[in-house]
């Protein structure tokens, strides 16, 4: 009888304090993000890469891309919208950059 094996286990990660227009919030992994907006890390990066998710400011001291909760609901709701989100789709980018400013999050 073969044993079967689980997939990797995942250990939820703990917020990173991070400063956001002068205030204390919880800066969460790319890991965490893909997570809670129900898509992949290697389709976050894929966004990111393609230009479709706008580049976050805040960075772990190690340089890791870092979303504060509402970052992440911002980007939960633009995918929410779509539900597929496409190359083509120009209006996605500019959707949550907008939303991140009104945030205090300038966006590149």
């Amino acid at each position: 009888k073969m044993e079967r094996k689980e997939g990797p286990q995942t250990r939820e990660r703990k917020p990173v304090l991070v400063d956001v227009g002068g205030q204390q919030r919880k800066g969460w992994s790319v890991g965490h993000l893909a997570k809670r907006i129900n898509r992949s890390v290697p389709t976050i990066n894929h966004w990111a890469k393609h230009g479709l998710l706008p580049e976050t400011p805040i960075r772990s001291d190690g340089g890791a891309r870092l979303y504060t909760d509402a970052m992440i609901m911002a980007v939960g709701e633009a995918v929410g919208r779509r539900g597929q989100v496409s190359r083509r789709d120009e209006s996605f980018r500019s959707e949550i950059a907008e939303r991140w400013q009104e945030l205090g999050v300038e966006s590149d």
